[in-house]
């Protein structure tokens, strides 16, 4: 009985570990299932890399991680038991590829940086407690077209968001340019910036 389970177990796994792709694309990591064999799962980030293999006729799942130089940053393999102990195990392995991540850096701006100050200090908290690779940080309006190329996202607040147009056009596409609602910013609605930050940045 205890065998029958088990290899119920590795299935549901399987396509647990499928079905989520879309939350590592939204931390930047891209997600496939190897076109040779199909028991491979490969992580691709930035700066890493990661395979979980499934050993199918021995019920053992192989976690490997590795640099841009080849080394080996992070190596599991383990029996699959139950379902809480393995699922544990994969998402120890996400998150070793997720919060490896550089952090994309946003800046804020807004018409006199008190609010936006308030703003990026409260969304960079949350920010961290949801484990999402960004840095918050505020930008001078009037420094804008200087410092742009150093930012993946730059976002307005309401009272300078009539600069949006202007602003694409002097920062080329080189990085995202993105006003934020009035009713997210005057609200506090942390979660909902959030949200559009994710949904802009991927």
């Amino acid at each position: 009985m205890d065998q029958f389970f088990i290899e119920i177990y590795e299935g549901i796994v399987y396509q647990w570990i499928v079905m989520n792709q879309n939350t590592y694309k939204k931390s930047g990591i891209h997600f496939h299932i190897d076109q040779n064999d199909p028991n491979k799962l490969v992580f691709i980030s930035d700066e890493l890399k990661g395979d979980i293999y499934f050993w199918t006729n021995h019920h053992i799942i192989e976690e490997t991680i590795v640099n841009k130089d080849g080394d080996i940053t992070f190596y599991l393999h383990f029996r699959i038991i139950n379902l809480a102990s393995t699922k544990k195990f994969i998402q120890d392995f996400i998150n070793q590829l997720m919060y490896s991540q550089q952090p994309k850096r946003i800046g804020m701006s807004c018409s006199c940086g008190i609010t936006s100050s308030v703003f990026v200090e409260r969304i960079q908290e949350l920010s961290q407690m949801l484990h999402l690779p960004y840095s918050f940080e505020v930008v001078p309006i009037y420094s804008i077209e200087q410092v742009y190329s150093k930012y993946d996202m730059i976002i307005l607040a309401p009272q300078t968001s009539y600069l949006e147009p202007k602003i694409k056009a002097i920062c080329h596409k080189e990085c995202y340019i993105m006003s934020i609602d009035a009713s997210v910013f005057a609200t506090s609605n942390y979660q909902q910036a959030l949200i559009m930050i994710q949904e802009t940045l991927g």
